[in-house]
């Protein structure tokens, strides 16, 4: 089997970048790393194509498009960060995109960026069906998925369905028997597979209840706020929630506050991502790690791979470890709480 550029960057241990580097800017690395690298590809028998490598690279820009649902998100504000450490080692720019959870809108910012002919698009998407994706792939632009994974696209991801079974799991093994998954819209396929690994826990015993409540947008702190009141109203039983993000997460624990429900007291909160907020809360939160930082260089390691592989190039998909971390917006349930207390 062909050595890849991967390849040859691990053994050289050195980035993705600074291989690309030295293929096409060699003046700009390092003598000895430069030597380090040329080694590797020596001894792996790494040989280049130039022909495909050349189309992929044809008049395309030095610029990366990162297309996230929410660019205020603290949690995409990081993807961004690691997008741009990478980034930076091989001398291009990043711009940043906010779908706003908008389908259309994707396609919109997508039809842009292949207007400004950029090198690579990494997106965390709202759905796989669109043209525009299918119009990039045939121009020659790298498409990497975040959050999600498909057969035709690399992607970085965590373990969002094992996460998400962690979160409920950790509220049954309190004695929360009323559960609520709070979250945007499923049709986002990050939070379809948060719900799935919410069910799989939840069916492991047969006196839990699992409820799904939809807030309908995105799922930030002011959306968790106002979603707090209906939630107690519509499910006064519910003593654990798990909301599959954090700001939401951190708005609902506002919210259930303004109406006198402690947590965690009264009701217990798990969200998801770990973002700063989520530890420096008046109630420290409960939440699902994902390395945020990590999963933007990753993502643009890959981009950039592609973008120099050669035609029998494939696609890899890297998946992180979920991990629970317990803080203390969780306990075992006291009472049930009744709306308007």
């Amino acid at each position: 089997m062909q050595s890849t550029i991967k390849d040859v960057a691990a053994r050289a241990h050195v980035s993705v970048g600074t291989v690309s580097n030295v293929l096409n800017r060699p003046a700009s690395v390092a003598p000895g790393t430069r030597q380090q690298v040329l080694d590797a590809m020596k001894a792996l028998g790494f040989v280049r194509h130039a022909g495909a490598a050349m189309l992929r690279r044809s008049h395309r820009t030095s610029m990366i498009g990162v297309v996230v649902l929410n660019a205020a998100s603290p949690f995409f504000a990081e993807v961004a960060a690691g997008a741009e450490d990478v980034a930076r080692e091989d001398d291009r720019l990043i711009v940043i995109c906010s779908s706003a959870g908008d389908r259309e809108q994707e396609g919109r910012y997508f039809t842009a960026l292949e207007a400004q002919r950029v090198a690579g698009v990494i997106v965390s998407p709202v759905g796989l069906q669109i043209p525009e994706v299918d119009s990039l792939r045939a121009r020659g632009v790298s498409v990497v998925l975040l959050e999600t994974q498909h057969p035709d696209f690399c992607s970085v991801e965590v373990d969002g369905r094992d996460g998400a079974r962690q979160a409920v799991a950790h509220l049954m093994s309190l004695g929360h028997r009323e559960i609520a998954f709070v979250s945007p819209p499923l049709a986002i396929p990050q939070y379809r597979q948060r719900w799935q690994g919410a069910k799989q826990a939840a069916a492991e015993d047969p006196g839990v209840r699992l409820v799904r409540s939809e807030v309908g947008e995105l799922g930030g702190t002011e959306t968790g706020s106002t979603a707090a009141r209906d939630l107690v109203a519509r499910h006064p039983e519910v003593t654990g929630f798990f909301c599959a993000n954090d700001l939401l997460a951190l708005g609902l624990m506002s919210g259930l506050a303004r109406l006198g429900t402690h947590v965690p007291e009264d009701v217990s909160v798990v969200g998801f991502d770990d973002v700063e907020g989520a530890l420096y809360g008046v109630v420290p939160l409960t939440t699902v790690r994902q390395p945020a930082r990590e999963l933007g260089r990753r993502a643009t390691e890959l981009m950039l791979a592609e973008t120099v592989a050669d035609t029998d190039h494939q696609h890899q998909h890297v998946v992180f470890a979920a991990e629970l971390v317990v803080r203390e917006s969780t306990g075992a349930p006291r009472k049930t709480v009744r709306p308007g207390r």
